[in-house]
Formats: structure tokens, C-alpha cells, sequence
């Protein structure tokens, strides 16, 4: 069975959340999940997900927004972003799609209201919600919306269930 398309979303930080997307017949099916990488760990799951999908996966990832917080600046989430910059160099038939981070928030389309509404909010996984709103924002609002997603009939399943779809 040949999938329309296959998406991981990342929101880097020092707590990384990730969103696969399996697109197939128009439907989207998601799961997510978050940790902490360091920069190897990232590079396998960019790899694994990337050979799992026959090396060719849409990959979108927030872009670094300089803020200052009580304790310094965190530029963790920078080194992230180059390990996945290098891996899709290293890969050029994955796709790499950069967004801002205005894709999230109570004002954002994709709000977690609207998550809840859509029964894939999962409230233990902040930064992995973060990145269902990237890889939803990416479906129906960016690149991939020409993929003709049925995006408000999105279906959470497991993070087994999405590694076993695509092995």
C-alpha cells in the first residue's frame, strides 16, 4: 500500500516534541510524543523515521525565535535545528520545511481548543502538541496542503501503531 505522504513535525528544544503524519486516502493520522534529545539521539530519529518512510519524508520544524528568559538565553534549540539542516543536506530526498512559531498560541487556528475539539490533545505532551500544530498548519495552510488532506478528520493513534504503519 503506497501512503500519500509522510510528515514529522518537530518543535526543538531541550524537551523536543515530534508529530508523525501518515497520509493516506486523504486522512491523516497522527501520533506525538515528547523528549529530550541530544544531538545524535535527533539524528537517529530523523534517520529511522526517514528509512522508514523510503527516504522520503516532509519535514517541518519550527524556526528559532530569540527570547530572553529570567535565566539567559537558551540556544539549544539552534544546535537542533542545524542537526536537522545537516540531515536533510545529508538526505536531499527528505524535504525540510521551516515555520514559525505563530502557528501555536490561543490565537493560532490550531489552538489546543481546537485539538481538543479535533480528539487529539493530549495534555501530557505540551511540546509534542506543538508539533501536531505545526504538522497541521503544514497540511492545511502550507506545502502541504496540496497533499488535499481531510485535516479535520485527523485520527490520533499510537506511536506504535505509526511505526508499525510505515515498516
Amino acid at each position: 500500500m503506497k501512503y500519500i505522504a509522510s510528515i514529522l513535525a518537530l518543535d526543538p528544544g531541550r524537551t523536543t516534541g515530534y508529530a508523525i503524519g501518515i497520509v493516506e486516502n486523504g486522512k491523516p493520522y497522527i501520533a506525538y510524543y515528547q523528549q529530550e534529545f541530544d544531538h545524535k539521539g535527533l539524528f537517529q530519529l530523523l534517520y529511522q523515521t526517514s528509512e522508514a518512510c523510503d527516504w522520503a519524508v516532509n519535514i517541518v520544524c519550527e524556526s528559532f525565535n530569540f527570547r530572553r528568559h529570567k535565566t539567559g538565553v537558551d540556544l539549544y534549540p539552534c544546535e537542533l535545528i542545524g542537526v536537522t539542516n545537516y540531515f536533510v543536506q545529508a538526505y536531499p530526498m527528505n524535504a525540510l520545511f521551516m515555520q514559525n512559531s505563530s502557528v501555536q498560541g490561543d490565537k493560532a487556528y490550531f489552538s489546543d481548543e481546537r485539538l481538543k475539539d479535533m480528539k487529539l490533545y493530549q495534555k501530557e505532551y505540551k511540546h509534542g502538541r506543538s508539533a501536531v500544530k505545526h504538522l497541521l498548519h503544514y497540511l492545511k495552510f502550507a506545502h502541504g496542503a496540496s497533499m488535499m488532506a481531510e485535516v479535520e478528520s485527523s485520527e490520533l493513534v499510537t506511536m506504535k501503531w505509526a511505526k508499525e504503519k510505515l515498516l
